[in-house]
C-alpha cells in the first residue's frame, strides 16, 4: 500500500493521552524482507533519543523517525507535528499525505486528531487517510506474541484497565497502526471523521464531567 503514497507522508495517532507520530521520507524500511517480528524486534532494540525541554522522544532511522510526547494532546499536537518535521528539515507544505487514527481510543483525543488534519487540509494540498488504532488489550496481546510486553507497558505508563484507551501513545501503537494500514484497504477522504468503535469508557466520562 505504501508504494501508492508520495513521499513524505506522515502518521498521527491522538487515540490515546498524548501525541505519537511517524514521519517517512521513503518506503526504505518497509520494502525489505522484514516479518511482523522483525520490526517489533527493530523497535525494542533501537536506541531512544530524548529532547528534554520539549519532553519528546523518539526513534531514528535512514527514512523514518517514530516520535511522541507524553502530556495533553491539545497542547503537544502541533507542537510535536512541527518539531518532528523539523527533525527531517521538512516543511510542512511538503507533507503529501496525512495518515490518521480515527479510532477506537479516547473521545477527545481522537476529535483533536481529526481536528487538526482537516485543519491542515483547508490550507495544503495534502491527502488524507484514516487509519485504525488499537486499545490496550489488542495491542497487549501482539506485543506479547511479539516479546515486547515489558517495553509497551513501560511506555505505555499508567493507564485504566476499565478504561482500553488510557495510557500514552506508545511506538508501538505507530508501529501496529502502520503495519495494518498496509494491508487495510482505505480510499482518501476529504475529511476525517472519529470512528469511536465504543462509548467513552467510565474515566473518560468522569474526567469531561468535572471539565465541565
Amino acid at each position: 500500500m505504501f508504494s501508492q503514497l508520495e513521499f513524505p507522508f506522515a502518521l498521527i495517532l491522538t487515540h490515546r493521552r498524548g501525541v505519537g507520530i511517524a514521519l517517512f521520507k521513503s518506503d526504505l524500511i518497509f520494502s525489505s524482507s522484514f516479518n511482523e517480528l522483525d520490526y517489533y524486534t527493530l523497535i525494542k532494540n533501537s536506541k531512544m533519543t530524548q529532547i528534554r525541554d520539549d519532553n519528546i522522544e523518539l526513534l531514528e532511522f535512514e527514512d523514518l523517525i517514530f516520535s511522541r510526547v507524553k502530556g495533553k494532546t491539545a497542547e503537544n499536537l502541533f507542537h510535536l507535528y512541527t518539531k518532528t518535521l523539523d527533525r527531517f528539515l521538512i516543511k510542512s507544505h511538503e507533507i503529501k499525505t496525512l495518515l490518521v487514527g480515527t479510532g477506537p481510543g479516547s473521545f477527545t483525543g481522537l476529535r483533536l486528531g481529526c481536528a487538526f488534519a482537516n485543519g491542515l487540509k483547508m490550507g495544503l494540498p495534502i491527502n488524507l487517510l484514516p487509519v485504525k488504532t488499537f486499545l490496550t488489550p489488542e495491542l497487549l496481546a501482539k506485543c506479547r506474541n511479539m516479546s515486547v510486553e515489558e517495553e509497551f507497558i513501560e511506555q505505555l505508563g499508567d493507564y485504566h484497565e476499565e478504561d482500553e484507551s488510557t495510557g500514552f501513545v506508545t511506538f508501538f501503537d505507530l508501529l501496529a497502526s502502520l503495519l495494518h494500514a498496509r494491508i487495510e484497504d482505505r480510499i482518501f477522504v476529504d475529511s476525517l471523521i472519529p470512528e469511536y468503535g465504543r462509548e467513552p469508557g467510565p474515566v473518560i466520562k468522569l474526567n469531561e464531567g468535572l471539565n465541565k
